[in-house]
């Protein structure tokens, strides 16, 4: 989705369950995702989306990260991952 190549796999960050989002904000009942969230390290800074959903890709640190991230259980896991470990 990035367009990164050049990755290292460092470990994986753990698996949540959420409803998919509507284009309102609100959930989907009718779609539960399961999300896999995994640790990588790259040398690269330079993101390309190659999905067409995907209009942008950028690098954020921690904080901002989750104030951005519009899905709560979003923020609740990456909050964990971020600062629980």
């Amino acid at each position: 989705e990035t367009g990164l190549s050049d990755i290292e796999l460092i470990e994986e960050a753990g698996t949540y369950e959420r409803y998919q989002m509507k284009e309102n904000g609100e959930d989907n009942e009718k779609c539960l995702k399961k999300i896999t969230l995994f640790i990588f390290h790259s040398k690269s800074d330079f993101l390309s989306p190659k999905d067409e959903k995907i209009s942008e890709a950028r690098w954020f640190d921690k904080d901002e990260a989750l104030s951005i991230i519009t899905h709560k259980k979003d923020r609740e896991f990456l909050n964990l991952v971020f600062f629980h470990r």
